[in-house]
């Protein structure tokens, strides 16, 4: 499609397919709920698996917060370089953060898992936030 049916003032968007800002939109509650379950995690323990993956949330938050602003609101800060710079760089930080946690929870849910449910509320809470938080679908919404 050429740069003549495009929108006045949107020449520099790329064409993206229907949907995509659903995709979007989708990233951007996906990483506020991983957020949410790591931060809860946090309370616990901290460690560096966690605190990585609670990183990437936010930068996944800012990003997509970008990318909508920019979209809807002021199309002259939108830079298809960002966001392609931006998108790759979130699909390794996710890949490696969700790798981590899931490495670094799996011996202990192997391990303890049965003493888990004889366990307080609190620390049930703390493992499978920790498994949900790294076995969210959040890599997937990157492509």
């Amino acid at each position: 499609m050429s740069t003549a049916l495009r929108k006045p003032g949107r020449e520099h968007f790329p064409i993206y397919p229907k949907g995509f800002i659903v995709l979007r939109i989708l990233q951007l509650v996906v990483a506020v709920i991983v957020l949410g379950l790591v931060a809860y995690s946090i309370h616990f323990l901290a460690w560096d698996g966690n605190a990585f993956m609670l990183a990437v949330a936010i930068m996944t938050i800012l990003t997509s917060i970008y990318h909508l602003v920019a979209w809807f609101g002021a199309p002259e800060a939108f830079n298809y370089w960002a966001v392609l710079a931006l998108d790759i760089l979130l699909i390794v930080m996710w890949l490696a953060s969700f790798s981590v946690v899931a490495a670094h929870i799996a011996p202990w849910m192997q391990y303890y898992g049965s003493y888990l449910y004889l366990t307080s509320t609190y620390e049930q809470a703390w493992w499978t936030g920790l498994a949900a938080a790294s076995g969210m679908v959040s890599f997937m919404l990157f492509r």
